[in-house]
Parts: C-alpha cells; structure tokens; sequence
C-alpha cells in the first residue's frame, strides 16, 4: 500500500525508482495521447505528495525522485502551449517553486486549513507566476458553516484572488463532503455571481453531451 511504498523511498530505493521510473513513462504517454487525440485547453496532472501537516516525503526526496517525472509530464503540455494544472492536496508549500520552475500555471486545491498554504499568502508570494484553483474551505467551511458565512468567507477569497485582474478559479479546497447543505454549496457559487439557475443549466448541458 501507500505507506510502504512511501518507506520503499528510502528503504528500497531502487526499487523506488524503478516503480516511478514505470510509472512517469506512462503518465507521459498517457498525456500526449490525450493532449494530440483532444481538443483540450489545459493538460490536468495530479500525485497527492502532501499530508495534513506537511510533504508524505522530504522535499529532497520528492526532487530526486518525483520532480524530473513531473516535468516531462508538464513539458508535454508546455510545448503544444496548453496551461498545465497540477492537483496536490495538503501542504505542499516546499515545493511550489519547484513546480512553477518546471512549467506549473495551475495549483489546484489549495487546501486552505493545512500549514503554508493560505491563498492570500501564496497569491501575494507566487502569483506572478502561477494561477490558483481552489481555497474554499472543505474541512470545516463548507460542511459546517452557514450558508451566510460560506458566502461571506468565498467572497472574501475571491475578491482578495482577483484584486490583481485575475489568476484564480473558484473551487473547494478538497471533494464537497457529501453532508454539505445544498444551500451552502450553492451560496459559493452565488459569491461568485453564479446563480443556482445557472449551476442546473449547467449542469443539464453537461448531462445531454
């Protein structure tokens, strides 16, 4: 499972690499095919590195091991001048330079209760350089909150992610939990300007595809 594979990193480092080396070969093909068959806009990657607290490995670890796969995948996306999204959820703060200098325009989902990773400190820090995808609170937020302080708090953070012109796409830090109230999910996106008509002509356009 996901824990000895972790402890292979340093237990079993060849072996480690090995499985990564297979794995990233791959992913890359997986993504050319998709960005050459496809008409898309952006290449989505993802690998969940980050824990509650911190990196799952040393930061490096993840450039040795983990870094130059990512950026063959990236650059797959780079050089057809697709944007490349990257989906990591936890604390990953560490290695967002990392990210941006192999290619990143996208981190997605901020996950906004964990160490390092508040979207107005990552956008006053990286912002120059990257676009955001995410930050509305899941763990607590969401689930838990009134629909007046869910709305309240997104339109915080999207007037506070846009205050430049741009960079920022609304999205929950995490999957809703299935407990969230319908009204709290739909003030979100009404913080936005989305109205709940809107999600469900949306969302019945998406379904007749």
């Amino acid at each position: 499972g996901m824990e000895k594979a972790t402890m292979d990193l340093a237990a079993a480092p060849a072996l480690a690499r090995a499985m990564l080396d297979a794995a990233g070969e791959f992913s890359v093909r997986l993504a050319e095919q998709a960005c050459d068959r496809f008409a898309i806009d952006w290449l989505w990657t993802g690998d969940d590195v980050g824990g509650q607290q911190n990196l799952i490995m040393s930061p490096r670890c993840w450039r040795d091991m983990v870094k130059p796969h990512l950026a063959r995948i990236f650059a797959v996306g780079t050089s057809r001048g697709l944007w490349v999204a990257y989906h990591c959820c936890g604390s990953l703060r560490p290695i967002i330079p990392d990210l941006i200098e192999i290619g990143l325009d996208v981190l997605n989902p901020i996950q906004c209760n964990c160490p390092g990773m508040d979207p107005f400190e990552l956008k006053k820090e990286y912002g120059s350089a990257l676009s955001f995808m995410g930050g509305v609170d899941t763990q607590d937020l969401l689930p838990n909150g009134s629909a007046d302080e869910v709305y309240r708090a997104t339109l915080r953070l999207v007037e506070g992610m846009t205050a430049d012109g741009g960079g920022y796409v609304l999205a929950a830090s995490h999957a809703v939990p299935p407990e969230t109230p319908i009204e709290n999910i739909f003030a979100m996106y009404n913080a936005a300007g989305i109205t709940q008509e809107e999600i469900f002509d949306r969302a019945a356009a998406l379904r007749a595809r």
